[in-house]
């Protein structure tokens, strides 16, 4: 990926986001929450930590943990997007 496509950062959330959807879909909480924080990562990286899509995904990172039961986690992301 970084060979080819690094100046690409919308290809790559949409391609992490179809992994973070699909472990979702699959109820695997602990994947989606892995591929939903990857794509908050990069959102932040391109967009910026304001950017309503980087607050969206932050968001729903604590929706991932908070489904796993993983409070600690669920509550550090959802802080992490109120903040903005």
């Amino acid at each position: 990926w970084e060979r080819c496509a690094a100046d690409q950062p919308v290809l790559l959330l949409r391609l992490e986001g179809t992994c973070a959807r699909h472990y979702a879909c699959e109820a695997d909480w602990s994947a989606a929450a892995l591929y939903t924080e990857r794509c908050a990562n990069i959102a932040e990286g391109a967009f910026g930590k304001t950017h309503p899509a980087t607050v969206a995904l932050r968001a729903r990172l604590g929706d991932c943990w908070s489904r796993r039961e993983d409070w600690a986690r669920s509550a550090r992301a959802y802080q992490q997007a109120l903040a903005c």
